[in-house]
């Protein structure tokens, strides 16, 4: 019984904690941004990860798992060719494609990704005004029917 009533006193004078745990990474480089619409986050070179499977479900451990996406996807079947540059870019952005992009739609979207400039693709070179743009990440794609073929990421700098 004292060992009883001596324990809960030791308890009581250094306090009774329970454990907590944070959603902490340890990576080489990463970062939050968020706003009202939208919520960035990016971790890069986690050392250790982990996927556990069991058959049904699919679990990887990390925080930066919600959702994944491709910023481009090659298409081998694909012949369209759609390219951009420079990049990065100060002033003039040019796109060249082949003949088998016209009728597709061109979209660039700025980094909160909204659309900011689109055309529908009418010939095979395009020259686009980026000097009043603000320096940051932009994201050219060439669509058809509503899905995107092929994906840019721009750069614009001052």
């Amino acid at each position: 019984m004292k060992k009883l009533l001596t324990g809960l006193a030791v308890l009581s004078v250094f306090g009774i904690s329970a454990q907590s745990a944070s959603p902490d990474v340890i990576s080489s480089a990463g970062n939050d941004f968020s706003n009202a619409n939208l919520q960035v986050s990016w971790t890069m070179g986690e050392p250790i990860i982990t996927t556990i499977t069991d058959g049904n479900s699919i679990l990887t451990q990390g925080f930066h798992q919600s959702h994944l996406s491709s910023v481009s996807i090659l298409d081998l079947n694909s012949t369209i060719v759609f390219e951009a540059f420079p990049n990065p870019v100060i002033h003039e952005l040019i796109i060249e494609n082949s003949d088998e992009a016209i009728g597709h739609m061109m979209q660039i979207n700025d980094g909160n990704g909204r659309e900011i400039w689109s055309s529908a693709v009418t010939k095979n070179k395009e020259t686009i005004d980026f000097s009043s743009y603000a320096s940051g990440t932009y994201f050219l794609s060439l669509s058809k029917d509503g899905s995107a073929i092929k994906t840019f990421k721009i750069l614009k700098t001052n």
